[in-house]
């Protein structure tokens, strides 16, 4: 499947260089000494990167979704993706975005359900699907609660309020780091020229582009 991420600045210069994004705990544990509260980034550090702690990163997706530890606080060990093509251009027309990073992942790396979560792994590039509700499911099970709720709390997620926006916005989740093996960046000019030139049929471009870099890389390799 496709899947798509409006990259920052830091984001840009990582993938040119490094080949990856990291996520922001991860920038903010390299970088304490601009850290906004050093104290708590080493805290989360410990608990997503030493004791890889899967409850409590879980737990992170709300602090991250919400906006809280991905703002100014920087310090969120997930990174947004999203498999809709429109969300990714609303996002990429927000202040100091470069671009939209367009790639392709195999369809048995999704976590798609509870089932999958039991048995994909989050912590080694299983990408956690949040769309159609499936946060709700999740919240609701107590399988994926906010950081400190108790697990046998009663909740009724009908009125909560991420419930529109697991939705509406085509979420997924990574873990740590993104890689992608194949990609290609649309800046701001070219989604222009794209959207002009081609509508509602951009996500098919972009597909057959990936398409055409994958078929080039087994022709490089034989």
């Amino acid at each position: 499947m496709i899947l798509y991420r409006a990259i920052t600045s830091d984001d840009f210069n990582e993938i040119q260089e490094l080949g990856k994004i990291n996520c922001t705990l991860y920038r903010s544990y390299r970088n304490l000494e601009n850290c906004k509260n050093i104290e708590m980034t080493k805290k989360m550090y410990n608990i997503c990167y030493q004791e890889k702690n899967k409850k409590d990163i879980l737990s992170f997706i709300y602090g991250h979704i919400s906006g809280k530890l991905v703002g100014s606080a920087k310090r969120s060990p997930w990174i947004s993706l999203t498999s809709s093509y429109e969300s990714a251009c609303k996002y990429a027309n927000l202040n100091e975005r470069r671009g939209i990073l367009c790639f392709e992942v195999e369809d048995d790396i999704i976590i798609n359900d509870i089932i999958d979560l039991k048995t994909k792994d989050i912590l080694n590039g299983a990408i956690l699907k949040l769309s159609n509700g499936e946060l709700i499911k999740y919240r609701d099970n107590g399988i994926i609660i906010p950081y400190g709720e108790q697990k046998d709390k009663t909740r009724n997620s009908k009125s909560f309020t991420f419930v529109n926006y697991s939705k509406s916005d085509s979420e997924y989740l990574i873990c740590y780091n993104l890689e992608p093996k194949k990609y290609f960046i649309l800046n701001l000019e070219n989604q222009k020229l794209f959207n002009n030139r081609y509508g509602k049929k951009v996500p098919d471009i972009i597909k057959m582009i990936l398409n055409d870099e994958k078929k080039e890389e087994k022709v490089k390799t034989k």
